[in-house]
């Protein structure tokens, strides 16, 4: 059982945490908790009164999905537990919805944090997003595993089984540095990590690319035809609420989006295997045919390819 820790704010820069803390404007001699990483990964916890509402902010570095979907928000892979209210300020996008445990509540990710903020009673989404916006970074040890690449910040990468099966898909890869780089449009992505299954068979693998100041991220897997591998991949279908726009008919390639804001979701029969491809929120594909992206991701998963060799 790990412990968990009351301190200040301003002791959080003498930790290595894996990522980079939001709070409350000049909150440094506030009392928050904080669970060091052991059994599970490290996250801290406050809570806060907003226009007569109680807040519980949790955050922390979420490692097992392209970062910036609204995983506390969502059902499964294609589902959200309600209709969504989306916002996109300063470079940031913000979700607001139902929660796991059915509470108003919004989530974002920023430099490489996941914050999840839930009220304790029915709450606009105005007034929760209003506090959401005020929230700033905490300052941070710059030698900090939050400067790191995904693969060195992740709890999962460094083999630590969970369990959901979302943990095992991480920790059952080898993981290590990925030299590349990805440009669609104005975005420009830098590989983060790449994760092999090299046995039994040589069968999955999955890229993380990040931006310079990791608001946003590039996800790509691959699955080998044939493979019985438990959860080698996710099934691209229709859903509620999350995305607006599908493409569902072709066998080869499919996706799905969130007009305007993003997430996007690319599944394509590529190279021998199905390859999905999973986009942050707040990229936006003005001049990208859809159609194009698996041209344009091909020669990467074929580098990526000679990996498992």
């Amino acid at each position: 059982m790990q412990d968990i820790v009351n301190l200040k704010v301003s002791d959080l820069e003498s930790l290595d945490l894996n990522f980079t803390p939001l709070v409350p404007f000049n909150s440094q001699d506030r009392y928050i908790q904080y669970r060091p990483e052991g059994e599970k990964w490290s996250s801290i916890l406050f809570r806060d009164i907003h226009n007569h509402h109680e807040f519980r902010v949790k955050e922390f570095f979420l490692d097992w999905f392209c970062p910036g979907y609204p995983k506390s928000l969502m059902s499964s892979f294609a589902d959200t537990y309600s209709n969504l209210f989306v916002r996109s300020l300063n470079n940031t996008v913000y979700f607001y919805g139902k929660n796991y445990r059915g509470r108003d509540s919004v989530t974002f990710y920023t430099s490489g944090t996941t914050v999840e903020i839930e009220s304790e009673n029915p709450c606009t989404p105005e007034d929760i997003l209003e506090y959401s916006y005020s929230l700033i970074p905490a300052t941070v040890n710059r030698h900090s595993l939050s400067h790191k690449d995904f693969y060195q910040r992740s709890f999962h990468s460094r083999n630590r089984d969970g369990g959901w099966f979302e943990d095992r898909r991480i920790s059952r890869l080898s993981w290590q540095g990925l030299s590349d780089r990805i440009t669609l449009e104005q975005n420009m992505f830098i590989g983060s990590g790449v994760g092999i299954l090299k046995e039994p068979s040589n069968q999955h693998f999955i890229c993380v690319y990040e931006d310079s100041i990791k608001n946003r991220a590039l996800w790509i897997e691959y699955l080998r035809d044939g493979s019985s591998l438990e959860h080698g991949s996710y099934l691209l279908r229709g859903g509620r609420y999350l995305y607006t726009d599908y493409n569902l008919d072709e066998n080869d390639s499919k996706w799905a989006f969130r007009r305007g804001t993003g997430p996007y979701t690319f599944q394509l029969k590529m190279l021998g295997g199905t390859v999905t491809i999973m986009i942050s929120p707040g990229v936006t594909l003005c001049e990208t045919p859809l159609e194009s992206i698996g041209k344009i991701m091909q020669p990467h998963m074929e580098n990526a390819l000679t990996l498992l060799k």
